[in-house]
């Protein structure tokens, strides 16, 4: 399903189900009482349907929920998109993965209802909505049976109408980063219902962990994958320039980059460029490069797996790239990103580790996709993004080239990885 197909869905029958269903609760209610949701937890399902890089945001609360109730006991359901990054995150087993196909609505349906009967064989007795103000999400953990649900509700607040389906209730805030509230979420199973939406306990600083380790077969294939240039002997920047962007105010101008390129390429002189993207950015990008001149830069556009982007980013000295899930998915290796934040603020969503690094002007304007307005700006000219400068940038990466040498923390381990240094 398309962005707007699902913004639809949601504005339209979202919220008439969530009127619907906080309806059968209530009526519920005055005969079968909840008065389980105190109870101690036995088995937690988190709920996040969309947005890869937030997965890796969550890492840190998925492992604490398997490390307090045992691996065996976390489930995560999520869409058939972040599937390749489950088994990365490295806490939920095969069978814990429940996985909802979204790629048309016939199957989205189909798989929402077969997830929701997985769950229910399954005596999950927890659900954790870890999307901010979704109806779907809100609509799917009252479904799933779970006598106790976590989410956020809008009380008095200006946020998406999703009716009363929540057990534990909380306030959402816009000063805690997406990683602590999702810890908060699951902390609050520990605190009795009636003393929510107050939550006791201090905002954790959490940071992603590098937590992939390329194997050989990984090195074989990144090596296909580069061709003649991985014998060059140099070493790699990457770029992610996002051309065809699924949020267009993210995008840093196609001129910037231009201008950002011709510096690199005149100031690293012995490094390789290597492009990334989507498959649907692989001609763009093609054109971009020959118009360039950069006869010895590489497309990888719509060529790579997960486990390839990994690899290439563990023997890389520098990402740059905007807001985008490969800024999260850089910090689970050890490579240096550059992240060029614009609509959205770093506050919230800047990936978490001490090689990242974010350059955000903070215009007036600025944030202004957020969930008061569904990640919908009324904004035709991203002023945030074009104030950000080439020089901005240059600044940054001879920052990083001193205060690191270029030096990869994790060295290659087989002949083959000795290409790509």
């Amino acid at each position: 399903m398309t962005n707007t197909a699902i913004s639809l869905l949601e504005k339209y029958f979202g919220r008439l189900f969530c009127t619907l269903l906080t309806l059968i609760r209530n009526i519920r209610a005055v005969f079968f009482p909840e008065n389980k949701v105190d109870q101690p937890t036995r088995k937690i399902v988190f709920i996040k349907f969309i947005e890869q890089g937030a997965l890796v945001l969550h890492q840190a609360t998925f492992k604490e929920a398997a490390r307090t109730y045992g691996p065996a006991n976390v489930y995560l359901c999520t869409f058939s998109a972040s599937t390749p990054l489950i088994d990365l995150l490295d806490v939920f087993p095969r069978e814990n993965q429940i996985v909802i196909n979204e790629k048309s609505l016939w199957l989205f349906a189909k798989g929402f209802i077969q997830a929701l009967i997985q769950i229910r064989r399954n005596r999950i007795d927890t659900a954790i909505d870890l999307e901010f103000f979704s109806r779907a999400t809100a609509i799917f953990g009252y479904l799933t049976g779970a006598t106790k649900r976590v989410g956020y509700h809008r009380f008095k607040g200006s946020q998406n109408y999703r009716g009363d389906l929540f057990t534990h209730k909380l306030s959402y805030s816009h000063y805690v980063h997406v990683s602590a509230s999702g810890w908060c979420q699951l902390k609050s199973l520990e605190i009795p219902v009636k003393k929510l939406p107050a939550l006791p306990f201090p905002v954790p600083a959490i940071q992603t962990e590098v937590s992939f380790r390329p194997n050989e077969q990984d090195l074989i294939r990144l090596n296909d994958l580069m061709g003649a240039e991985a014998d060059n002997g140099k070493s790699i920047i990457i770029i992610n320039p996002s051309l065809n962007d699924v949020l267009p105010l993210r995008r840093w101008p196609e001129n910037r980059f231009r201008e950002l390129i011709g510096k690199l390429t005149s100031q690293f002189p012995d490094h390789t460029l290597v492009f990334t993207g989507r498959k649907d950015e692989w001609e763009k990008t093609g054109h971009f490069m020959d118009s360039m001149q950069l006869p010895s830069a590489v497309n990888l556009c719509g060529k790579t797996e997960l486990r390839d982007i990994l690899t290439l980013y563990c023997h890389s000295k520098l990402l740059v790239t905007s807001d985008s899930g490969p800024a999260h998915f850089a910090a689970m290796t050890p490579v240096h990103t550059l992240v060029l934040f614009g609509p959205e603020t770093p506050a919230l969503y800047a990936p978490l580790s001490v090689r990242t690094h974010v350059i955000y002007n903070a215009l007036p304007c600025s944030p202004c996709y957020n969930v008061y307005n569904n990640r919908v700006s009324p904004c035709q000219n991203n002023l945030c993004m074009q104030s950000i400068s080439v020089d901005q940038v240059m600044k940054t990466v001879r920052e990083i080239s001193r205060s690191t040498h270029w030096e990869t923390s994790i060295p290659f381990s087989s002949q083959s990885s000795s290409k790509l240094s």
